[in-house]
């Protein structure tokens, strides 16, 4: 017997601090789970896909939350004692 398939409602926000730290919805897909018979793999197909942030203000939250981002990384990395010695390194050294 066939297992019947699943839908779910995936939604993808981020916390916006100029908003009151409260969600904000940028897109909004559903999508079916449906197992496949023969590979019995879980098999995921989209149902709809609705575009609640217009793209261009999307752009504009994901480019902040990126320079946030690399602003805290920094200040951790120069006010945090580091394991690695001063000098120069290629990345294939620190891996």
């Amino acid at each position: 017997m066939a297992r019947k398939a699943e839908r779910w409602t995936l939604r993808s926000s981020f916390i916006d601090k100029t908003h009151n730290g409260q969600p904000q919805l940028m897109t909004e897909r559903v999508v079916e789970l449906t197992k496949d018979p023969k590979t019995k793999q879980w098999v995921v197909h989209e149902i709809s896909c609705r575009q609640v942030m217009p793209e261009a203000e999307q752009k504009k939250a994901k480019a902040a939350m990126m320079r946030r981002a690399s602003e805290q990384m920094s200040d951790y990395i120069s006010t945090n004692d580091s394991v690695i010695a001063p000098g120069t390194y290629k990345l294939t050294d620190l891996l």
